[in-house]
């Protein structure tokens, strides 16, 4: 986090780059989206203090099953990372892989929906695939339950119009090297 604020990036919302893209607007000098899945309470515990000593935010994806029982986030947390700013996106009821049964996709993606939006009260606009894993069925699912975006996995950050529904997320773990950090980003200059 300290590199990144170093190199100039500023954090946005899944849901700020898509109305960006599907909409137009400006965004920041060297926007990231920072995105954490399942919704593990060390996220609360553990990266959100450091996001915060940055003047960062998130995106956090959460299945619906997990809120509220051991070692994952509480309804309190959750209502805490959207007081500082953070976004909550679906991640589905209970994770599935979604391309391997296609007749529990409606259930997932639109309940998971419904069931955050009432516990957050606000809107759910972005749904990261479970596993990473989409099919034409499951975008086509998400487009028309009404989410702005949907969220995969990839090396691609280049997005347009035609990717709002498979935004490519970059992994990254923790035994990288600042070297093989700084080669992930778009800009090359850290």
């Amino acid at each position: 986090m300290k590199a990144l604020h170093e190199w100039g990036y500023t954090t946005i919302t899944t849901s700020r780059l898509a109305q960006a893209i599907k909409s137009g607007g400006d965004l920041p000098d060297r926007p990231v989206i920072i995105t954490f899945d399942d919704g593990y309470a060390d996220v609360f515990q553990n990266a959100f203090p450091i996001m915060q000593e940055y003047g960062f935010i998130g995106t956090i994806y959460l299945y619906v099953d997990r809120i509220d029982s051991s070692a994952f986030l509480s309804v309190g947390d959750v209502q805490s990372l959207l007081a500082a700013g953070w976004e909550v996106g679906s991640h589905s009821i209970s994770h599935p892989d979604l391309t391997k049964d296609h007749s529990i996709v409606d259930y997932e993606v639109q309940e998971s929906r419904a069931a955050l939006e009432q516990m957050t009260g606000g809107q759910v606009s972005s749904f990261a695939y479970p596993y990473g894993e989409l099919d034409d069925y499951v975008i086509s699912i998400v487009r028309d339950s009404g989410y702005m975006s949907g969220m995969g996995l990839g090396l691609n950050y280049h997005h347009s119009i035609d990717s709002l529904f498979d935004l490519k997320r970059i992994e990254v773990y923790a035994d990288y090297s600042f070297t093989e950090f700084a080669g992930l980003l778009p800009w090359s200059d850290q």
